[in-house]
């Protein structure tokens, strides 16, 4: 995995990123979480400060409580955001 940047460096990219995390887990008895949610780049940025990079920030999966997860940034596709999310 490579160096993570911070919450304003995504912010600089597009003021209107969300933040794509994908839980990391493996429970042995599921084979696996990989559940995937979002979270707006701005409300982001009101919880932990534009200085906090992706890699650190405090996110656990909402589906199996797993704190092993991979945070990106990604951009709306369209004004009504990603419509793989919809």
């Amino acid at each position: 995995m490579g160096v993570k940047i911070t919450l304003a460096q995504v912010r600089q990219q597009n003021r209107y990123a969300y933040l794509v995390i994908h839980c990391a887990s493996t429970p042995a008895q599921d084979g696996g979480c990989h559940h995937t949610g979002e979270m707006s780049l701005l409300h982001a940025i009101v919880l932990w400060g534009e200085d906090k990079k992706l890699d650190e920030l405090p996110l656990r999966c909402s589906k199996c409580g797993a704190r092993k997860v991979d945070v990106r940034s990604d951009h709306p596709r369209n004004e009504g955001g990603n419509p793989r999310f919809k």
